[in-house]
């Protein structure tokens, strides 16, 4: 059974990310060497000038950052299996 992704809310992602690089050591360059994403395109995402950022980008930047993708996009967390 195939199961679709949820719509990623690009507004609340940047909101977070936003967020996050304010509270932490994070500049664009830190951010952009420890995710892999270029500093370019985190740029124009963080000032709008980029509406979206592509699922592989968000998930390395939340591995960067050391936390769960939903809590950039708000998204539900994934159930455990059952058992």
């Amino acid at each position: 059974r195939m199961t679709t992704m949820p719509a990623i809310d690009h507004a609340r992602v940047r909101v977070e990310l936003a967020a996050r690089m304010r509270a932490g050591p994070w500049s664009q360059r830190l951010l952009a060497d420890a995710s892999g994403v270029d500093q370019t395109t985190l740029s124009k995402f963080l000032l709008g000038r980029q509406e979206t950022l592509g699922l592989e980008y968000v998930e390395a930047i939340a591995a960067a950052l050391g936390c769960p993708r939903a809590d950039l996009t708000g998204e539900p967390s994934p159930l455990p299996p059952p058992g």
